[in-house]
């Protein structure tokens, strides 16, 4: 069964990111970043909020992986970029956005 804790492959990728970064290797962490690996866990469990298929209850406390993989690709991105660009603040105001809808739920 899927359940957002398949999330957290794309988080850890993101925190290597970040470390990679760091380092000084910002080649070697723009091809790491992994935002393409989030696309699919996103759409299957984003798709589930308002489905019949509801994750059980006692899974529901990982609902904060919806918002941490973006938050974590924008402090990722920051590490790589330096700057506060486009890209960073398309990642920021998605997790805000996934954080108000999870309020909401």
């Amino acid at each position: 069964m899927e359940n957002p804790t398949n999330q957290l492959p794309v988080i850890g990728n993101l925190v290597g990111t970040c470390a990679v970064a760091k380092m000084g290797w910002r080649e070697v962490s723009v091809s790491s970043l992994g935002m393409v690996h989030y696309l699919v866990p996103f759409v299957t469990f984003y798709q589930r909020l308002s489905g019949g298929d509801r994750i059980p209850a006692m899974l529901r406390p990982v609902f904060f992986l919806f918002f941490a993989a973006p938050s974590m690709a924008s402090l990722a991105w920051y590490s790589i970029s330096g700057s506060f660009d486009t890209s960073l603040k398309m990642m920021f105001f998605l997790s805000l956005f996934l954080l108000s809808s999870l309020v909401c739920y």
